[in-house]
């Protein structure tokens, strides 16, 4: 069996859950929130191989990587890898974005939708 892959803990301590988006609260442009945290899971009998983290879709100049241990990381059966997320917003009104990591597991990403909300 190959690599598999899940996040968790988007936003949260880790949990088991795969929570697929992340919503910020509202913020003032220009400023900086509070990081999220994302965790990801090696789900399948094999290493998982990381290749890349980043951000992509309608506005990703808002949301950013602050920190990640997960960047051409090799996680074993189980093991995880850390990531976080901050959201400053350039405009105002509604702000969204993927977070996205490029591995091996089947399909080739993890994708979790980032939104938020400029003031």
């Amino acid at each position: 069996m190959g690599p598999g892959a899940t996040f968790s803990g988007i936003g949260q301590g880790k949990t088991d859950s795969a929570p697929s988006s992340q919503t910020f609260a509202a913020h003032t442009v220009g400023t900086q929130s509070t990081g999220q945290d994302i965790y990801l899971t090696n789900t399948g009998a094999a290493p998982l191989i990381v290749s890349g983290v980043g951000i992509s879709g309608t506005n990703p100049q808002d949301f950013q990587v602050n920190f990640s241990t997960c960047a051409r990381a090799t996680l074993s059966q189980n093991a995880s890898c850390y990531m976080q997320v901050v959201f400053t917003p350039t405009a105002t009104g509604a702000r969204s974005a993927t977070f996205v990591v490029t591995d091996n597991a089947t399909g080739g990403k993890q994708t979790a939708a980032l939104s938020g909300t400029g003031q």
